[in-house]
């Protein structure tokens, strides 16, 4: 872009008392460490895809772009593509791992422009859905005490990233007549399970409700959004703790203003109808506005269920998860910004 372009919207970035360019050079960074890592090559095929950073990533990735900054794909993201390419060309997957991995391609099939590629990574995704049984209309998904992507409610959490999904997906796709009964069954499940779900999980519902219509009704986010706000401390952070109940909480993560609890609450509320003008989550971006590292670039959050090794890849999947949500929140994503 026109350098006089770039520096407008770096200037306007920390105008807004937060730093773009630090920020989207921590997402690449590790994006690029969690490709190189060798727990996360998937067998079938490229880098496995996670929740806590290649989904968030490559989400805050393209609104930076839509912001002005790198308009080409970068060779991780092209790595990611790459990946779910291949992972088509194999047999469905038969484990909670395959699962997971399966409809997080559906979801970010529709961040291109292939219709091929979308209509046969929905096509699987389809196939392996849950068609009796408990948890009939939603899919095996990780359960290893690791809160908030792979402990005993995370099913739920599946599959919202699957309703998003459709409605992120075009038209002719998310109609396909052939598909009409599984999404029935997927509603059906998400309303069903719906008042069971700590607050984090319904806050995932009211995300997928902006994207696809008969999940929640206007009264239903709307308490949602009151019910969220009070459960806010009066900094305008949330802890992680407020976001449950959670079954597997270790205590050093619970009570204090916490990173990824803010800046996801924050997102999936503005995500919410009439959100965008609600002034009461202005306090919460200011907050996330406050608390970027000023070292990495990074939002930082304490890991949730397990304390893992200084340095290590897994102790930073929830900085990770709470950057990727604080860029989405703070560039107004969802409100036309």
């Amino acid at each position: 872009m026109p350098v006089f372009l770039l520096l407008v919207s770096q200037a306007v970035a920390l105008a807004a008392g937060w730093d773009v360019n630090a920020a989207a050079r921590y997402i690449d960074a590790r994006q690029e460490q969690w490709a190189a890592w060798k727990p996360a090559q998937s067998k079938a095929g490229g880098q496995c895809i996670s929740c806590h950073t290649t989904l968030v990533h490559s989400l805050a990735r393209a609104a930076i772009r839509r912001g002005g900054r790198q308009a080409q794909p970068l060779t991780w993201e092209d790595g990611v593509l790459s990946g779910i390419e291949k992972r088509l060309r194999g047999e469905l997957p038969k484990t909670a791992g395959g699962a997971v991995d399966v409809i997080l391609s559906a979801f970010l099939s529709t961040q291109t422009t292939d219709g091929n590629l979308q209509r046969e990574a929905f096509e699987r995704m389809w196939a392996i859905q849950k068609r009796d049984g408990p948890g009939a209309g939603a899919w095996a998904w990780y359960s290893l005490k690791l809160d908030p992507w792979e402990s005993g409610e995370s099913a739920f959490f599946g599959a919202t990233i699957a309703a998003i999904a459709v409605g992120r997906a075009p038209k002719q796709l998310r109609d396909d007549a052939r598909f009409r009964g599984n999404l029935q069954a997927l509603r059906a499940f998400l309303n069903e399970t719906a008042p069971r779900q700590p607050l984090h999980n319904k806050l995932m519902l009211a995300w997928a409700s902006a994207k696809l219509s008969g999940l929640m009704s206007r009264s239903e986010l709307k308490a949602l959004r009151e019910a969220a706000l009070k459960a806010r401390a009066g900094d305008g952070a949330w802890s992680i703790q407020s976001l449950g109940p959670w079954e597997f909480l270790r205590a050093e993560a619970g009570d204090g203003a916490n990173a990824y609890a803010t800046a996801f609450a924050a997102f999936a509320l503005r995500q919410t109808p009439g959100g965008c003008r609600d002034k009461r989550i202005e306090p919460s971006l200011d907050w996330l506005r406050k608390h970027q590292d000023a070292a990495s670039g990074a939002w930082l959050a304490p890991t949730m269920t397990k304390a893992y090794p200084a340095g290590s890849m897994q102790e930073s999947f929830m900085n990770d998860a709470a950057t990727g949500f604080a860029v989405l929140a703070l560039s107004g994503e969802g409100c036309g910004g």
